[in-house]
């Protein structure tokens, strides 16, 4: 990976549809590939966005027989990139799923995986009320993965330490923003 570190971004409006959010997100990894990213992430709940949690268990597989995972890890190793899936629903137990967040390498293998630990639970003062915990298993502990990427590309990103803290709202030089144009 010589001269500049390219990461993209990937943002996406992803529906309760796994199928066409598995195709979607695909079609937005290889054209952020093809514009020379070398490190490419996908946003929180990249292959479902159910309408309740209800919803979200029944669409949802344990992780060795989710549809997602074996697509995103051939494609890392099909196109030679880091991939950092924001998150995939993964059932956990009939009640709940994890919100799970993988870091692939471009050999495909997953190298980095962590579990949502804070979930969003809120009373909204016009009533409104979102319970998080009340299908998603929080995770022990955020996970840590030395820096994948050329010493020298290391400030191209946040870092604590000597370890990198990828997230969405990272501020990138030299990223390529993608948008689901549906």
């Amino acid at each position: 990976m010589a001269g500049i570190f390219r990461a993209a971004l990937v943002q996406m409006r992803s529906s309760d549809n796994v199928a066409d959010n598995i195709r979607d997100a695909s079609a937005m990894i290889r054209e952020a590939a093809g514009k020379g990213a070398h490190y490419i992430q996908t946003p929180e709940n990249t292959c479902l966005m159910a309408p309740d949690g209800g919803a979200k268990l029944s669409l949802t597989f344990p992780q060795d027989t989710d549809p997602a995972l074996p697509a995103f890890r051939k494609l890392a190793e099909e196109l030679g990139v880091w991939l950092h899936i924001g998150s995939l629903a993964i059932k956990v137990s009939e009640t709940h799923v994890a919100n799970r967040s993988f870091l692939m390498s471009p050999k495909g293998e997953i190298v980095a995986r962590y579990d949502k630990v804070h979930l969003f639970d809120v009373d909204l003062p016009n009533g409104e009320v979102y319970r998080e915990s009340a299908t998603v298993a929080p995770g022990p502990f955020p996970a840590v993965r030395s820096n994948p990427v050329r010493r020298s590309s290391r400030r191209c990103l946040r870092r604590t330490g000597k370890f990198t803290v990828a997230s969405s709202s990272s501020a990138l030089p030299k990223a390529i923003a993608l948008r689901n144009r549906s």
